[in-house]
């Protein structure tokens, strides 16, 4: 009895967990792309290409094993559902393959743009680490204090409002550059 609990709190622990909300949708979502994918192959493709092969029914392509007779139905090898299925099946990874190849070319340009984004902050950067169009700070400057010794207490944390500020100073100053 105490592993079925385990097991139970187990699989509460699991399916409360945002993933299985994602995994659902995409099983609903892939479902439903299927049918769409099916349609296309059994209602244009597969019609244009029995026209151009010469007006072949898929369907019924087979290869008959033993003919039907009164008593028993026929054994036959359908290939012509077989073609239609490796259709389909191309279709969809076509499909992936080009909503993972646009993903992964826009998520590098957003990384490439972000890299040349803080590259051009840090060549405005004077050694100080000063910006030299604003005078803000794009580096944790050396704390020393007024007698000229290094501060060794960590350096005081700026709010939400002076790092919009910041920000905003650093964005005006790259944009004026350009």
């Amino acid at each position: 009895m105490k592993r079925v609990k385990k097991f139970a709190e187990e699989f509460k622990k699991f399916i409360s967990r945002g993933n299985v909300l994602d995994l659902a949708v995409a099983v609903v979502i892939g479902a439903a792309f299927g049918k769409i994918v099916t349609s296309l192959v059994d209602d244009m493709i597969t019609p244009l290409l029995s026209l151009v092969i010469g007006k072949i029914d898929f369907e019924n392509l087979k290869w008959v094993i033993i003919a039907a007779t009164d008593g028993a139905a026929e054994v036959a090898v359908r290939y012509g559902n077989f073609i239609k299925n490796i259709i389909n099946f191309l279709i969809i990874a076509f499909c992936i393959f080009l909503a993972v190849y646009f993903y992964t070319k826009a998520k590098s340009a957003a990384e490439n743009a972000k890299k040349k984004f803080f590259d051009d902050i840090k060549k405005n950067g004077e050694e100080n680490g000063e910006d030299k169009n604003t005078g803000a700070f794009i580096a944790e400057p050396e704390t020393v204090d007024a007698a000229g010794t290094e501060d060794t207490a960590a350096p005081k944390e700026e709010t939400p409002e002076e790092l919009l500020k910041e920000i905003r100073d650093l964005l005006k100053a790259v944009s004026e550059k350009e």
